[in-house]
């Protein structure tokens, strides 16, 4: 088909020629030979670092902001360190503002040494490890291997560090069409004007290795996630910078624990046992030897056969906390277990420390941290010794069987009498007193109201069976009573 001629509507083809005319070498010579232009003095933009292309338009800046407390100085000397551990700044940015693991910084590909833009130190390295990804489509993976190189250029030296510039290049390793760009990124810290803090910038932009259908909704995609991460980043700095805060004083709780021989030729221990005793019967006891105020709730017989102190703080114990201890006591001679030793349980500590041999009381201290002080409702953790102080057992047998009840029901266990004193087996017993009737069955409340309040028993009846026949207390003993 000739030229001109208008195609038909049946080709799928067509070609057009173009030409260009090209001097020949004899006809370039004589331009050759003419003098050239004089070389113009450089201006005064020639003369800005190359540093100024962080403005240039392949690098986006998502963030600039200033942020106080950010020592540079300090900072520089981290990244010119032999190794990039934990306190260095990429790595810190990987593992805070990113949620990256697994990472491992290489060896030095360039070690520090002049070079830089601005005639600042310059060092490069490589780091591994992997980031989460924000959720995609069902190929999306959560997590992805990272290979980033950085190049850090320091200005300034010692204490008179101006900036600080990272250009780090990150190759995604297991994304899809990982291999067709990569992503260029720059953080760039400059001292303030006051020298009190930074101002913070990063750009990135996104070159391709190789065509991809979806270049555009990887570039889509790269302004938010860049975005995000440039908060993170400053988000992260505001935290290192930001003054420490003083950590907490610890708040010291303290409890005695009081024992008795049960008598001189023994050396059996108990819980403190006599009438007289009173409150020191629960054997835990604060500095003026009353109940302790953390063991509201507890039982005369559970506190007097725990090993340890069962005593918790209200609401529980905070975290970080200490749990309990025996203490060095304030005054006075102890032996290796930290107990002192009396005749009876004086406040004084004066009286305190006489031979073990003749005293009938011994006490010791015990003491606990708290990260904070104690406050109901407040969110708890369980402490280790409070298991072990329920299942610890007491020394010797019940105390209360032994002593404190016969003491408050003789004559009622007499041996001996006829038909028995003590009817019945089991939790559930049946306890006779001969005696006057109404007035024994009155004498038999009162210390049926003893036994409930220290915890031994729950009374269920107390009755008189008639004039001259005594009286008849019904009474189940408690579960921690029969469980030990």
């Amino acid at each position: 088909m000739r030229c001109g001629r208008r195609a038909p509507p049946m080709y799928h083809c067509r070609r057009r020629l173009w030409r260009r005319t090209i001097p020949s070498a004899a006809a370039a010579a004589p331009q050759a030979l003419a003098p050239a232009a004089p070389a113009r003095a450089p201006t005064a933009p020639a003369e800005e670092p190359r540093r100024a292309a962080s403005s240039a338009p392949e690098l986006r800046e998502t963030v600039r902001e200033e942020v106080p407390g950010i020592s540079l100085a300090r900072e520089a000397e981290r990244l010119l360190a032999p190794e990039w551990t934990v306190g260095c700044l990429p790595v810190d940015v990987l593992l805070e503002a990113t949620g990256a693991v697994e990472v491992e910084a290489g060896p030095w590909l360039r070690a520090p040494g002049p070079g830089g833009d601005r005639g600042g130190r310059t060092a490069s390295r490589e780091i591994m490890s992997r980031i989460p990804l924000p959720k995609g489509g069902p190929m999306m993976p959560t997590t992805t291997r990272s290979k980033d190189a950085y190049s850090v250029e320091v200005c300034g030296e010692g204490a008179e560090v101006a900036s600080i510039c990272i250009d780090i290049t990150i190759d995604l390793l297991d994304v899809p069409y990982g291999d067709c760009f990569l992503i260029k990124e720059r953080i760039l810290l400059e001292a303030t004007t006051d020298g009190t803090g930074v101002v913070v910038s990063k750009a990135y932009a996104l070159k391709f290795r190789k065509r991809t259908l979806v270049q555009g909704v990887i570039e889509m995609n790269s302004v938010g996630s860049q975005e995000k991460s440039g908060a993170a980043l400053v988000a992260f700095l505001q935290r290192r910078g930001a003054p420490a805060t003083p950590a907490p004083q610890a708040t010291i709780v303290e409890a005695w624990e009081l024992q008795r021989r049960v008598t001189l030729f023994h050396q059996t221990w108990e819980a403190p046992f006599l009438p007289h005793d009173g409150e020191k019967s629960c054997r835990w006891v604060d500095h003026h030897f009353r109940q302790h105020p953390w063991a509201q709730g507890i039982t005369w017989v559970a506190s007097a056969l725990a090993g340890r102190p069962p005593l918790r703080p209200p609401g529980g114990w905070p975290e970080h906390s200490l749990g309990w201890s025996v203490a060095q006591a304030p005054s006075g001679p102890c032996d290796e277990d930290g107990w002192q030793y009396g005749f009876d349980f004086y406040t004084d500590p004066a009286v305190w420390g006489q031979p073990a041999e003749l005293s009938h009381c011994r006490r010791r201290l015990w003491r606990c941290s708290l990260s904070q002080p104690p406050t109901p409702g407040r969110q708890v953790v369980s402490c280790p010794e409070e298991k072990q102080s329920a299942e610890a057992p007491g020394l010797g047998t019940i105390w209360m069987v032994l002593v404190a009840l016969p003491l408050l029901l003789l004559p009622g266990l007499a041996a001996g009498r006829p038909g028995g004193a003590l009817a019945g087996a089991g939790p559930e017993w049946t306890l006779r007193f001969p005696g006057g009737g109404a007035e024994q069955a009155e004498e038999v409340r009162v210390k049926a109201h003893c036994l409930k309040e220290m915890g031994a028993c729950e009374v269920m009846n107390c009755t008189a069976e008639g004039e001259g026949r005594g009286a008849k207390m019904d009474l189940a003993w408690a579960a921690d009573v029969v469980g030990s």
